[in-house]
């Protein structure tokens, strides 16, 4: 029997078809009006995509932006006392999560500024040794949510006794100066801190937390450009010489949100920039970006819950074929209350599904060659860019901070976003719209973390600010506890700056829920 022979190309019987007949199309099917203008889509994002792209569009055919297939799970604790997150760590290592997401953050109020502990009750090295017994470290990455605790908790880390496969810390001063409205060190202190956290081979300890700037109303380019920014001004404090190891400690944590064609777009945009940031530095290029992603709180509603499951699946499928590096899904109901062992098993769940039934892990950079998204994802690229520029002609990050320039651009982007919800072009299905009049109301109950003191031993410290984290460690072995170290960790300055909140759009439909 002869061998059938197949067709060179793929689909080689349909003709191609160019712009100009595409265009043709559209024009007769819209009966003469400019398709540019009748079916532009107005994202609010600071894009405005047309309905199509063709080759002719991409000025090159481009390269895949991502290599990798698979991202980390991750699980966030909701828990505070060590044994408790011990426990809801070996559930969640059985069912299947590998990475984990534990806030331990030095926190402050206003009788007591800066003086509190929120999050995990990690006061003492045996607090945080005591977390970990019992679970394999060497497949499992660890996000520390530790702001300015971060250089103790590394230090915490480093004096454990079994190695961990990788970890990320969450110290970004930068943002906290934004969120806490003053500086937390004075300019020296800080240089020689992130000094300090940089250049440590296999952990990521100086981040650009772009997800605050989202719950704030950022858009996708002002969270790109913004997160650009921070790491610019990590590299511009570092010394010449240390700045390749400085670039290698950096990663970038970005919110998963509703859009989704350009939410890929955004994720595949970053790499994009980092690469460009890098070149501009002089520094080499290759060196990889962690990301870290999470979906969004600004959607999720405590009326018709459910719909918060759909609605971070979508948003955990574009954080993963834009190519994230670790994934936090949100159980349903973190927005109004604390979660439970089942909302965060079906949040877990969400990833298995997405990658083991989806089959979403088979594949490196899946939107690449869509012309479509190749095309969003150089919009948002260079948009984001130029956004970034305007922040750097401010001096970089802290004076555009201090000057109000990054505040008031995206409280510009929250106010037009709020009217989006409240005017129904962002409907929130089940709150806003197609609204469950049976449904009975859920019990609310305080989502966040509570605080309470530190825990001081009495003991006089004597840091060696030059070598931090080494000095850290050494007194951590001695019995010393968080609050006797910190006075090195955090010395607040009184000079106050325009904050930025983050928001809930339930929050503008009677709901009381924590955004």
């Amino acid at each position: 029997m002869k061998k059938q022979e197949h067709p060179k190309k793929l689909f080689s019987e349909f003709p191609p078809v160019n712009r100009e007949e595409w265009e043709n199309e559209i024009e007769q099917d819209l009966k003469g009006a400019d398709y540019k203008k009748t079916l532009r889509w107005e994202t609010l994002e600071g894009i405005s995509p047309l309905p199509f792209y063709t080759r002719s569009d991409l000025q090159t055919v481009p390269e895949p932006i991502i290599s990798k297939t698979a991202w980390r799970r991750c699980e966030p604790v909701y828990e505070i006392t060590v044994p408790k997150i011990n426990n809801a760590l070996k559930t969640a290592v059985k069912g299947g999560a590998d990475a984990f997401q534990i806030p331990c953050e030095l926190s402050a109020d206003e009788k007591t500024p800066e003086s509190n502990i929120s999050g995990t009750r990690l006061h003492t090295q045996e607090d945080f040794d005591r977390l970990f017994e019992g679970i394999d470290l060497k497949s499992s990455h660890l996000l520390f949510e530790s702001g300015l605790a971060s250089p103790a908790l590394f230090a915490m880390l480093k004096n454990h006794n079994r190695p961990f496969a990788s970890a990320a810390f969450l110290f970004d001063p930068f943002t906290r100066l934004v969120h806490h409205s003053k500086k937390s060190l004075t300019d020296d202190a800080l240089q020689q801190m992130i000094s300090q956290m940089s250049g440590h081979d296999g952990f990521r300890t100086l981040a650009a937390d772009g997800l605050y700037y989202h719950h704030a109303g950022a858009t996708i380019v002002q969270e790109l450009g913004t997160v650009l920014a921070i790491a610019s001004e990590y590299l511009a404090t570092t010394e010449i010489k240390k700045r390749s190891g400085a670039a290698q400690s950096i990663w970038i944590r970005l919110s998963a949100g509703p859009l989704y064609f350009p939410e890929i777009a955004k994720f595949r945009a970053i790499r994009l920039l980092w690469k460009k940031l890098l070149s501009v530095y002089g520094i080499d290029d290759s060196i990889p970006l962690y990301i870290h992603s999470e979906t969004t709180m600004q959607n999720k509603t405590a009326s018709d819950p459910y719909n918060n499951i759909i609605r971070a699946t979508t948003e955990g499928m574009s954080a993963v074929l834009g190519g994230t590096d670790s994934l936090t899904i949100a159980p349903f109901n973190a927005v109004f209350q604390k979660p439970t062992p089942f909302s965060a098993r079906i949040a877990r769940n969400v990833h298995h599904i997405i990658r083991e039934e989806a089959h979403l892990a088979k594949t490196a950079d899946p939107a690449a060659g869509s012309y479509y998204i190749e095309e969003l994802t150089s919009n948002v690229a260079n948009k984001a860019w130029e956004f970034f520029r305007v922040i750097e002609k401010q001096g970089g990050f802290v004076n555009a901070v201090e000057n109000g320039m990054l505040q008031s651009a995206i409280n510009e982007s929250r106010e037009r976003k709020i009217e989006a919800y409240r005017d129904l072009t962002r409907p929130l299905i089940g709150t806003s719209k197609y609204i469950n009049k049976d449904e009975r109301t859920v019990k609310e109950s305080d989502s966040k973390h509570l605080t309470e003191l530190l825990k001081y031993s009495g003991k006089k410290a004597e840091i060696d600010s030059e070598n931090l984290i080494e000095s850290l460690r050494e007194h951590f072995e001695k019995g010393y506890t968080l609050g006797d170290l910190r006075e090195s960790l955090i010395q607040p300055r009184e000079v106050r700056y325009k904050t930025l909140e983050p928001f809930n759009a339930g929050q503008l439909f009677g709901q009381e829920v924590s955004a």
